[in-house]
């Protein structure tokens, strides 16, 4: 009887001893064994500004790090750190590989504040703050910082203000007027409301604050009767309603005429 309990007590510890070594085994292999070290560090995304090298570098990975321990939450919000990743996502594939996939902001306009200009993107979103080796090929967007929307502090309010200055940028983009002249900037006055003023040559063109786009497209439709004067115009009004007023700027008389087009 002593003998069979002194054989299932051995037993007992062989087997609690051999448990002991599979968990120091597996820590071993997990923690600090090269079995789940990165290999491959795979990235997807097309990019204009970033590229998958400086991507790397601020997600803050390399090979021969831990697959197995990464924090994939801290690595997602490190790329999401930098101004041009709009999105991110970040996943492991065991035993050696780390997937990352980066979507990049598109500019749609330059957002000017008292502080400094600004990058937006379709959305309305600001995202990055200009420096001196930023691209400024964009129509600006001026003036809000006097809009209802943007004084309200509502983040949400300030993104509507200028989701309707980037609405009537490309609107206004799209016209044959537009087309023509192209698009430097959308300026907003609380007092005379929204105001487009041309690339070449630099012509303001006022819509005023309500029917924006049926105001950009009645001077659409007067945009040939424009032309046809072949005098250069110096301001255009078309904040009221039925008629556009186009002041001619007169080089031979150093003057300027106006002439009123109704619809």
């Amino acid at each position: 009887m002593l003998l069979r309990r002194i054989e299932r007590v051995s037993l007992s510890v062989l087997v609690v001893l051999a448990g002991l070594a599979a968990l120091y085994g597996l820590y071993m292999l997990i923690f600090l064994g090269s079995y789940f070290a990165i290999n491959d560090i795979v990235l997807k995304g097309h990019w204009r500004r970033l590229d998958a090298q400086q991507l790397i570098e601020v997600a803050g990975v390399k090979q021969g790090d831990n697959l197995f321990l990464m924090n994939v939450r801290e690595v997602h919000d490190r790329l999401m750190m930098h101004p041009w990743v709009r999105e991110a996502a970040v996943r492991r594939h065991l035993p050696h590989t780390l997937l990352m996939s980066v979507e990049e902001f598109e500019p749609e306009a330059v957002y000017v504040r008292p502080d400094g200009m600004y990058y937006v993107d379709k959305e309305g979103v600001m995202f990055k703050r200009l420096d001196a080796k930023d691209e400024r090929g964009y129509f600006f967007i001026t003036g809000l910082e006097n809009h209802p929307g943007v004084l309200s502090g509502d983040d949400a309010r300030a993104r509507k203000a200028i989701r309707k200055a980037l609405s009537l940028g490309r609107a206004f983009g799209r016209s044959s007027f537009g087309k023509r002249y192209g698009v430097a900037e959308i300026h907003y006055d609380h007092v005379q409301g929204y105001s487009v003023l041309t690339d070449a040559p630099a012509t303001e063109i006022l819509l005023g604050k309500q029917n924006l786009f049926e105001r950009i497209d009645r001077v659409d439709h007067f945009a040939k009767a424009i032309r046809a004067r072949r005098a250069r115009v110096q301001y255009i009004l078309a904040d009221e309603p039925g008629r556009v007023i186009v002041k001619y700027r007169n080089n031979k008389c150093r003057g300027a005429e106006v002439s009123e087009c109704r619809s």
